[in-house]
């Protein structure tokens, strides 16, 4: 699956209608409303290039993605979204997303990712554990 992935990096750009359809597709089957930028809010930063997107797709379709923000005056990203498509989810996408950035910022000298996870002592059950997990996910 994860090699037969397509990675692509957006910003600066508008993005096209179905794209943008299948990311928030993405965005509310990941995220609670209280967590989400209103959609114009998301997208006009990815347009204006104060934010970076950076995509996996299968057979044309998105199926995850990260939205990257550069910290003002610094060379650290504030990785606001990662989320999968919960069809996909378990196979390597997320790892191979973070994996293209890591590739991607090395460009770069001194960049960081900068990650904002919600604390398991705040949760139980299945939440608790998926929040573990999430935190364990990243490198």
């Amino acid at each position: 699956m994860v090699n037969s992935i397509k990675l692509d990096c957006w910003s600066g750009i508008k993005l096209p209608h179905i794209q943008v359809q299948q990311i928030w597709a993405i965005v509310e089957e990941s995220f609670p409303p209280e967590e989400r930028d209103p959609a114009q809010v998301f997208l006009y930063s990815i347009e204006n290039g104060k934010s970076t997107l950076y995509t996996a797709s299968w057979q044309k379709k998105i199926i995850g993605f990260t939205k990257l923000t550069c910290l003002t005056d610094s060379s650290i990203y504030l990785m606001e979204y990662l989320a999968v498509d919960r069809h996909f989810r378990n196979q390597g996408v997320g790892s191979a997303i973070l994996n293209f950035v890591r590739r991607e910022l090395q460009t770069q000298t001194n960049a960081g990712i900068l990650l904002e996870v919600e604390p398991p002592s705040a949760a139980k059950g299945a939440e608790h554990r998926l929040r573990v997990r999430r935190i364990r996910t990243y490198p």
